[in-house]
Order: structure tokens, then C-alpha cells, then sequence
């Protein structure tokens, strides 16, 4: 269990768990992007990688962590420092160290910043503002200082503080022992002080493999995440971007609680959220003279006088047979409560074949040991899980969350770790915890059995399944509709001319479908047309079929020659004809033709002497 490395993969809070006023403080997060800037790093890669220097890539993810902060998590701070640079700014005044940013909100100046340098292929840019691209004597150990002082500076309260390390040099004090012992008794200064340091290295310009020797007691992982093992070095935006994203936010559980096996056989357990719904920013009101934020109260008002009614005044109900069940708020929590025990109580096992789709009710939670509860709850955890997947088991549980949430039935589904060829972890082991429906949810449909298929229907429709099948992953697909928004608002911010382009991989290729499956889907349709199949044309209305004859009826449509005008009149009725009825028989009469339905109605009704 200690070289389980989970929580990359894990979401964050998922507020649809806060139950019956439960409140969620939102926590603020502090993040210092640390950056090498030897002369290794300004190496360009080889040409068959496609990848611009190790710099660029650091200054890409630099701008992708900006925007991200900016559109999710808005009060989050982040920082940038230099190491290794010929110019010298920091507080202490460490030579070849300097502050980029200080720890601060990201703003549209600081993304520009970031972005000049993102696209500065000559690196004039860079040697104008922090000096000539040259071998320093830095100190790794002054560099981290900078980092902690920065964060003792700032005034905020933070949940989490996290330094990532980028580099593509794996032992940058090779040469001085003394500097490479502090630097390593600093690291373990900054973990006593719950500051975090991750590494994210590159492949070196040699294409050599990335010796960890060094950094093995410079990095730590929290308490939480185990020892840990580190991956290979990347060379790739995206697979950099991808080590960047899982480590730039501290994951946090939704709820810290126990599992109880057995009477007073216990094991403590963290309840995580690997999938939830991203939302659009929402729109804020502002006052029109003064562009001010705009607060917002609500009242509680009596209907029959419009008194004011303070929260103590306030008493809930329900009907019961035509009455009003009355309750307060503290009697209906009590009816929530049907059992004292919080957390998740074990009822047994089950093949993992009895687990069906339709059982799915919500995106299932992730569940991992939690020592902070019940020590040693690893040791059991981990010969739990491997039990079930050795037996291939999955485990039922009564699971009560916090508050006055409602007891579920849940089903535990063992997940075994996985890792790529880099050693990065693609999966997470632990459960899944998996909610399943009681039998007052479950809806029984009574539906004709369909007509079966032919065995060349069959046969042609497996040749196009087969043509078109393809390895399909979620996270390859983002949402086209946040994509645009996000585009839009950064352009916005950025002054810039037009939106960034982005593809919509949601949209079918159809060009791709005919070039791979073409002919399979022509033979297809050929065969289903023989059977006097037909297609379902949309946007077309139903046509309603008659109740005594059960033939299909069209709607009749009278000309204006055959309504009785002035009956119509009589009786209030004119309302119902059309626009242009009422235009036509005017015209016949010679009024005018002008205006609103309402007029044409009048006009209609003056010309009979209706008032």
C-alpha cells in the first residue's frame, strides 16, 4: 500500500454531496511553479518529437495552469520563480534566483507575461529581461527558500502549499556535495511545514535516462499519497500537462469516515469523487452607474399581512389526505436519522457478475485508506481489495453520509492499479463505491417485442460495428460548449482580436465513417430497404387518427367565403381566425389592412356595429 500513488487520478469536493445545510468552506489553495533555466533547458528537442525546448513547455503549462485557475478556481494563488538565471530578484538577494511572480490571483497581465515568453523562439525576450542563457552557481537550496519565504509573506490562509519542480537536469550540484545537502535538508524543512515539492523533469537534451538518485530525498509526497514512485522523465506538452494538472490541486476527500467489517473490527476510509459535471462561470449582476457587485437578499413573507418572518418563525409541511402535516425543521432531521452509525457497514459478498448497467443510479465514489481515522486501516484495505480481485467478488454495504443524508444501498467494486509505459498511474486502486437503486426506484417496462433480424442483416451490421469500432476514452472528448465560453472570456480578457480556434471532436467525421465504412453501410441499407423498411422523416407532425374509424385525419382549413363573419362577431369568436382571414375579408369589405391582430379584430367588429 505505501507505493500506491491514488490521488492523481481523483476528482475534488463534489458539493452535490452537502446534505440537509450541510456547508462547505471553500478552501484556498497555493501553488509556486519553480523553473529551471540552465542552459539544458533552451536545448531544442529533436526534430521527430515535434516539441519546441524545455522551456517553451514549461512556459505552455505555465499559461494552461494560469487559465485554469482563472476559470475554476478563482481564489487560488499562484507564483513563479527562476533558478539558474543571470539576473538576481528576490527579497533575500540569492544570486541567479529570481521572483517572476509573486504569490498573487491570476490575472490577464500575468497570462500575457507568460505568454510573451511562450512564443519567444529566439529567447531574445527572455535573455533581455532576465539575463544571457549561461551556466550559473546557483544554490537548488536558495531557490526553495525563495519559495517558503513567499509563502510565509503572504497574509492568506492556505489548506494546501505545493511547489513543482521542473528540470532536465537530475543532479544540478553534481559537483558540490555541500550545496546538494542543503538543498536536501531544506526540502525536509519544507515538508515538516506541510509544503509540498513535486517533481516534474523532462528528458535530458542528450536523450539519456533521468537518474533520481537526487531527487528522491528532495521530493515528498503527503502522508496521504504514500512514498510513491516517480515516473519517467517526460518529453511530451501533453503528457507534462497531464503531471502538471494532477498535482496542481490538493485532492480532498467529500467525507472521512469508517468501515466497519465486523463489531469492532474497523478501518478508517477516505470517500473521493473521480467524476463531476463542469459547470459554465456564472454571471454576476452589477450595478449600471457604478459597475459594483450587486448583493442580493432574500425574505420570508407572510402571505395574508407581509410581515417579515425571522428564521424561528418558519415551520415546514406536508399533505396527508387533504390536511397539512405540520414539522420543525429539527423534527424532520430526525426522521432522516435511521441509525446512529455513520459511514459504511459491510453485509456481504457477491459474484461481481450479479453487478448490472442498470443498477447505475449517479457517478459512483472512490473509496482509500484512511490512517488518519483508524491506524493501520492500510494493511487491511490492501488485503481486502486484493482478496476481491483475486476471487473476482464484489462487496454489498449500508452507506450513510454525513448530516441527515439518507441511508443507501451500495455496492463495493475492487479496482486494481494501473500504470503507462512512463509509469505514470492511469488508474488509481481502491473501490468504487457504487449506489444502488432500492426496489421502490426500479421501473418495470411492458414494451412489443421487436421484430428480429435476418441473418444477412445480422452479418452486414456486424461488418459496419466492426469497421467503425474504435478505442474510446471520456477524457478525449471536452465539452465544445465550455471550450467556446472559456474562448470567448479569454479573448476578452486578453484584448484579443478574435476567439482562439478549438475543434469540436463531438461532431461526427462523417468523412472519416464513409472512408472506413462506406460500402459496409450501402450494402446495409440495401439489405434492410428489401424488407420494406422505412425511415422516420423528422420535423414532420403526427398526423392523428380518427377515434371512430382509426383512419388518419388532415386538418381541415375553411376559406374565408364560407365563415359566417358576423356570427362570429356576435358570439366573441373573431379571435380565433387567422392574420391574414381577418386581412382578406376586410380588404372584400374595403377597411383597412393595417396593424396588430387586435386592430384587424376591432376594425372587424366596427364594420358590424359591434362595440
Amino acid at each position: 500500500m505505501s507505493d500506491w500513488n491514488f490521488e492523481e487520478a481523483l476528482g475534488e469536493y463534489d458539493d452535490e454531496e452537502l446534505e440537509a445545510g450541510q456547508e462547505y468552506a471553500p478552501s484556498r489553495d497555493c501553488l509556486i511553479l519553480l523553473i529551471d533555466c540552465s542552459p539544458s533547458m533552451f536545448s531544442p528537442y529533436p526534430d521527430d518529437t515535434g516539441e519546441d525546448t524545455a522551456f517553451q513547455l514549461c512556459m505552455k503549462c505555465c499559461r494552461s495552469v494560469l487559465l485554469n485557475k482563472v476559470f475554476s478556481s478563482d481564489k487560488d494563488l499562484v507564483g513563479v520563480v527562476l533558478f539558474g538565471t543571470e539576473a538576481t530578484s528576490n527579497p533575500a538577494d540569492f544570486k541567479h534566483i529570481y521572483a517572476m511572480q509573486e504569490l498573487d490571483i491570476p490575472d490577464a497581465d500575468r497570462i500575457r507575461e507568460i505568454e510573451s515568453l511562450t512564443a519567444d523562439e529566439n529567447n531574445s525576450e527572455f535573455s533581455k529581461k532576465f539575463g544571457e542563457i549561461k551556466e550559473t552557481q546557483f544554490s537548488l537550496s536558495d531557490a526553495l527558500w525563495t519559495c517558503s519565504d513567499m509563502f510565509g509573506r503572504s497574509a492568506h490562509n492556505f489548506s494546501h502549499r505545493r511547489i513543482l519542480l521542473f528540470t532536465k537536469e537530475d543532479n544540478p550540484h553534481s559537483s558540490d556535495v555541500g550545496k546538494a545537502q542543503q538543498a536536501k535538508t531544506k526540502a525536509r524543512d519544507l515538508a515538516e511545514n506541510g509544503i509540498t515539492v513535486d517533481l516534474m523533469h523532462m528528458t535530458p537534451a542528450d536523450n539519456a535516462k533521468f537518474k533520481l538518485d537526487f531527487y528522491q530525498d528532495v521530493v515528498n509526497v503527503d502522508a496521504d499519497e504514500g512514498t510513491g514512485t516517480l515516473p519517467d522523465a517526460a518529453d511530451k506538452f501533453e503528457e507534462l500537462l497531464t503531471r502538471v494538472r494532477s498535482k496542481d490541486h490538493k485532492k480532498r476527500p467529500l467525507q472521512r469516515t469508517k468501515l466497519k467489517l465486523h463489531d469492532g473490527l474497523e478501518l478508517g476510509i477516505g470517500v473521493y469523487s473521480l467524476v463531476r459535471p463542469t459547470t459554465k462561470p456564472t454571471f454576476k449582476w452589477l450595478d449600471e452607474a457604478n459597475h459594483q457587485d450587486v448583493k442580493t437578499q432574500s425574505k420570508m413573507l407572510c402571505n395574508d399581512t407581509g410581515k417579515e418572518l425571522a428564521h424561528v418563525d418558519i415551520r415546514f409541511y406536508r399533505d396527508f389526505g387533504g390536511k397539512k402535516a405540520i414539522f420543525e425543521k429539527e423534527e424532520i432531521d430526525e426522521m432522516k436519522q435511521l441509525d446512529e452509525f455513520k459511514g459504511l457497514k459491510l453485509l456481504g459478498f457477491k459474484p461481481r457478475s450479479r453487478l448490472k448497467l442498470l443498477h447505475h443510479l449517479r457517478p459512483s465514489n472512490f473509496l482509500y485508506p484512511d490512517e488518519s481515522v483508524v491506524k493501520g486501516s492500510k494493511k487491511l484495505f490492501s488485503l481486502l481489495l486484493s482478496r476481491c480481485i483475486v476471487k473476482n467478488l464484489i462487496g454489498y454495504c449500508w452507506y450513510q453520509g454525513r448530516g441527515s443524508s439518507p441511508p443507501r444501498l451500495a455496492a463495493l467494486l475492487p479496482q486494481a492499479e494501473e500504470k503507462d509505459e512512463s509509469g505514470v498511474q492511469i488508474t488509481p486502486p481502491g473501490f468504487h463505491l457504487i449506489y444502488l437503486p432500492f426496489a421502490d426506484d426500479i421501473r418495470k417496462l411492458r414494451y412489443e417485442k421487436p421484430e428480429e433480424a435476418t441473418e444477412d442483416q445480422i452479418d452486414a451490421t456486424k461488418k459496419v460495428i466492426k469497421n467503425l469500432t474504435f478505442q474510446f476514452k471520456s477524457e478525449s472528448f471536452e465539452n465544445p460548449s465550455l471550450q467556446r465560453e472559456y474562448r470567448v472570456l479569454e479573448a476578452l480578457a486578453l484584448d484579443k482580436d478574435e476567439p482562439d480556434e478549438f475543434t469540436d471532436y463531438t461532431k461526427p467525421n462523417n468523412e472519416r465513417i464513409l472512408k472506413k465504412a462506406g460500402q459496409e453501410l450501402a450494402d446495409l441499407s440495401k439489405i434492410v430497404s428489401s424488407t420494406g423498411y422505412q425511415p422516420v422523416k423528422t420535423g414532420t407532425k403526427r398526423v392523428r387518427a380518427s377515434a371512430d374509424t382509426g383512419e388518419k385525419e388532415t386538418k381541415k382549413t375553411c376559406s374565408s367565403d364560407e365563415i359566417d363573419f358576423d356570427e362570429m362577431a356576435k358570439t366573441g369568436k373573431l379571435d380565433k381566425l387567422t392574420i391574414p382571414t381577418l386581412k382578406k375579408f376586410l380588404a372584400s369589405v374595403g377597411k383597412k389592412t393595417t396593424g396588430r391582430k387586435a386592430d384587424l379584430v376591432e376594425a372587424v367588429n366596427e364594420h358590424f356595429g359591434i362595440c
